[in-house]
């Protein structure tokens, strides 16, 4: 599968589900949010810059990285 491909299925995928708001874990991490899943969405915008070289995974890198700092344990 192409890059291109890659990144329109990868698109889809995380369309509606990018928001702040959405990633917010509650509690403030008291459940391992932050370890158990949103790493692996961290490093699926990661991967997704790697494969196309397109900035705007790494904004979206960026953005949540930024949220999750200020809901740390």
């Amino acid at each position: 599968m192409d890059a291109t491909s890659r990144s329109a299925i990868f698109d889809e995928i995380t369309r509606d589900e990018f928001k702040p708001e959405y990633y917010r874990p509650k509690e403030n991490n008291k459940n391992s949010h932050i370890a158990w899943l949103e790493s692996l969405r961290l490093q699926g915008f990661l991967s997704m810059y790697e494969a196309t070289l397109d900035e705007k995974y790494l904004d979206q890198f960026k953005s949540l990285g930024d949220h999750l700092l200020t809901q740390r344990d």
